[in-house]
């Protein structure tokens, strides 16, 4: 159906979610859910946004060693360093930031 489609039915339950538990509940969205208005919407009227900061060498990294299961595995590195980039403008705007979070964590368990 596409990612329009798939983009409706988030919004769609996400709205109820949180709605049904607003205050109650701690939700961990992919990567390109608050880059849609729909979304930033239902993030600013129903809850507080952390943004946990990782760094474009380390979500590569990510995308890169799970192979073919993440639908941007397709995108060649300079396109996801610019779909990186837009995201990031939508994540600046997060109540709470912690950044370099996962690369202190990497060091720590190193």
């Amino acid at each position: 159906k596409g990612l329009e489609s798939f983009r409706i039915m988030e919004f769609q339950y996400l709205k109820s979610l949180l709605e049904v538990n607003k205050n109650k509940i701690i939700l961990a969205l992919g990567g390109g859910a608050l880059s849609e208005v729909s979304l930033r919407y239902i993030n600013n009227s129903y809850a507080k946004m952390i943004w946990l900061n990782t760094s474009f060498s380390i979500c590569l990294s990510r995308i890169r060693s799970d192979g073919n299961i993440r639908p941007l595995s397709v995108l060649d590195d300079d396109e996801l360093r610019s779909l990186y980039e837009r995201r990031c403008k939508f994540y600046e705007q997060a109540d709470f930031k912690a950044l370099g979070l996962t690369e202190k964590l990497i060091e720590f368990l190193s």
